[in-house]
């Protein structure tokens, strides 16, 4: 269970500490956080007068033992994204939503199994680590080019689970026998096929990826480098997420397994607004449908 007081509590405490520090030593939100959290830790040092550190422990030591890892998890979400807003980035971050749907398709994909997962675009890590809170895995790894985000993800690391991560060009990582690869990717058709074909051979056969991509991806299809995935695997299903979700763009989950058995019944589907109930219920049901028969 997520206590939302935790969690409103762990953004204030990065808030405030941010305020203090950027009065007192003028540092910007992005290095704000990465101290904070390090202090929290008991990791490196600030140069700044007793006075002024026994006033930052003050407010660094409202930082709790007991939040569970979803509140961890949530807590760092508003951080971050607020961290986004105040340095300006254009990041963003998976919505929860999602997220959770995510995490019901891999308790279908491997039932109470301890697995290795990969996010090869991690950003953040708020996508990978909501699935990893929910299931026993033996190991996370998360790549990214960009060094701000690998830093962000090494915080949720710190406090969450330990994990690998990779600051280079993700189609330049070779990993091997990973169960699972989930990933929001970005809205670049070349370089999701170019993804695919290199990751679909870093996970386990019969292993899954689970991505979130641009649509515009099923409109231009390069024949060559869709071979070039197929040697390994096949596309399971397409579930169509809603409109609503994102700004510029609509987007799908993707299924894709490391197999070259066809599948017998390939799943298409389109999410509803969440708050429609019943058609929320039919969806589910149609999912469900698809795993019992063997779909996957």
């Amino acid at each position: 269970m997520v206590d939302e007081k935790k969690v409103e509590e762990i953004f204030d405490i990065f808030q405030e500490c941010a305020v203090f520090l950027y009065d007192n030593l003028k540092l910007n939100y992005y290095e704000s956080i990465k101290l904070i959290a390090n202090s929290i830790l008991d990791k490196g040092s600030i140069d700044i007068d007793k006075d002024l550190m026994l006033k930052f422990k003050r407010r660094i030591n409202k930082f709790r033992e007991d939040y569970n890892v979803e509140e961890l998890r949530k807590g760092f979400t508003y951080v971050f994204l607020n961290c986004f807003r105040e340095m300006n980035w254009a990041n963003n971050i998976t919505p929860d939503t999602i997220t959770y749907f995510i995490n019901y398709l891999v308790d279908k994909l491997y039932p109470k199994k301890k697995i290795s997962i990969l996010d090869p675009c991690i950003g953040c890590g708020n996508l990978l680590f909501g699935v990893s809170n929910n299931r026993t895995v033996s190991a996370l790894y998360g790549i990214d080019n960009d060094d701000s985000m690998i830093e962000l993800s090494k915080i949720m690391g710190n406090f969450i689970e330990p994990i690998s991560l990779f600051y280079q060009d993700t189609l330049t990582v070779d990993l091997e026998n990973i169960d699972l690869i989930v990933s929001d990717l970005p809205n670049d058709t070349k370089f999701t096929y170019d993804f695919i074909a290199h990751h679909i051979q870093t996970i386990k056969e019969d292993g899954y990826m689970l991505l979130i991509m641009n649509n515009d991806f099923f409109n231009n299809v390069d024949v060559e480098k869709k071979a070039l995935f197929e040697k390994y695997g096949t596309m399971q299903g397409i579930i169509e997420l809603p409109d609503s979700f994102f700004k510029n763009s609509k987007k799908s989950i993707v299924i894709i397994k490391r197999s070259l058995t066809k599948v017998k019944n390939f799943l298409i589907a389109k999410m509803p607004d969440v708050n429609d109930t019943n058609a929320m219920q039919e969806f589910l049901n149609k999912i469900e449908y698809w795993f019992i028969n063997g779909g996957n």
